[in-house]
C-alpha cells in the first residue's frame, strides 16, 4: 500500500533490494522472481563443506576423509540440498518432486537406494543422514 516515493526510498535506504507495490503487475512480480532466484543462485560456490565433508557441485566430486568419490548428478543434487541445510529436517515429498518429479512407490524406493547409497559414502565420516519416519532426513 505504500507506494509513495518516499516510502520507496525509506524501503531501498532500509536495504531493500526491490520494492513491489500495489496493484501487482504478476507478470512483472514473477520476472522480478526469477531474476532474484538467477542471481543467488549464481552466487552460491560450487564447494559445499560440513564436517570435513566436501562436496564440489561442479564436477559432482565428494571428499570424505582423503578419498574423492565420483557421484552421479542424481546423487550430487540430493547431497548437495542436504548439506546445503544441515541439521534441518527436508520433507521427502520435496526431494522427491524435486529430483524424480513424482512421488510414486517407484520414486519413493528410487530414492531409499540413492540415501543408502549416500550413507555408504559418508560412512567414514562424522556425518549422517538420518530418516525422520514419515516426514524426510536431516543431515548431522
Amino acid at each position: 500500500a505504500r507506494d509513495m516515493k518516499i516510502d520507496q526510498l525509506k524501503g531501498y535506504k532500509l536495504g531493500a533490494s526491490e520494492y513491489v507495490t500495489k496493484p501487482i503487475d504478476e507478470e512483472l512480480f514473477l520476472a522480478k522472481i526469477e531474476a532474484i532466484l538467477s542471481r543467488s543462485s549464481t552466487n552460491q560456490s560450487p564447494i559445499i563443506e560440513y564436517k570435513g565433508v566436501e562436496l564440489n557441485t561442479q564436477n559432482s566430486s565428494l571428499i570424505v576423509a582423503g578419498k574423492t568419490t565420483n557421484l552421479s548428478n542424481r546423487e550430487c543434487d540430493l547431497l548437495a540440498d542436504l548439506m546445503r541445510q544441515p541439521q534441518q529436517l527436508i520433507e521427502r515429498n520435496i526431494l522427491l518432486e524435486k529430483h524424480w518429479e513424482s512421488t510414486d512407490e517407484f520414486s519413493r524406493n528410487s530414492m531409499d537406494v540413492f540415501i543408502s547409497k549416500l550413507r555408504k559414502y559418508l560412512s567414514s565420516s562424522d556425518v549422517e543422514i538420518r530418516n525422520v519416519h514419515g516426514k524426510g532426513f536431516i543431515l548431522e
